[in-house]
């Protein structure tokens, strides 16, 4: 995609050119040249906020804390998998009852604890602050590049 095709992109789908140009420059440093086009076609059809071209997921950057919570409101289950330590941190529960409904297999007890007491937010936050974004979204290698406006993962 030339510069010219750039703007008039911008200017027909009303998007911030300067925005589009940091994002453009960031793909291509990183090797998805190829991919340009296509992904500029989703980020219009998909109001820029999260979808997937080829190998890679995009995120934009105001929108992903929303985006992770609602994946870990959905996984009651994985939510009670995570370290006793980091969710008696979370919770404020006692980490020796819950490594004790883990070893019961009560994973989505523990899950439905955070939901039901509105921890969630604390939750997602803590594992942001440990692990950052990767390790949630990228089931491919855990990596997240960040890009001017967006993160990106491989997911495939």
């Amino acid at each position: 995609m030339n510069h010219e095709e750039l703007v008039e992109m911008c200017e027909e789908h009303d998007l911030n050119l300067d925005k589009m140009e940091d994002l453009f420059q960031d793909l291509e440093n990183d090797g998805m040249e190829d991919d340009i086009l296509e992904i500029a076609q989703e980020m219009f059809t998909n109001d820029l906020i999260d979808f997937e071209v080829g190998k890679y997921r995009f995120i934009d950057k105001d929108e992903i804390d929303n985006i992770m919570i609602n994946d870990l409101v959905d996984d009651s289950y994985n939510l009670g998998a995570f370290n006793a330590d980091f969710i008696s941190e979370v919770t404020d529960l006692p980490q020796d009852m819950i490594e004790v409904l883990q070893a019961a297999g009560e994973f989505e007890m523990i899950g439905d604890y955070v939901i039901d007491h509105d921890l969630i937010g604390d939750f997602q936050d803590g594992v942001v602050s440990q692990d950052g974004y990767g390790p949630h979204f990228a089931h491919y290698d855990g990596y997240c590049t960040e890009l001017a406006y967006y993160y990106y993962f491989r997911i495939k």
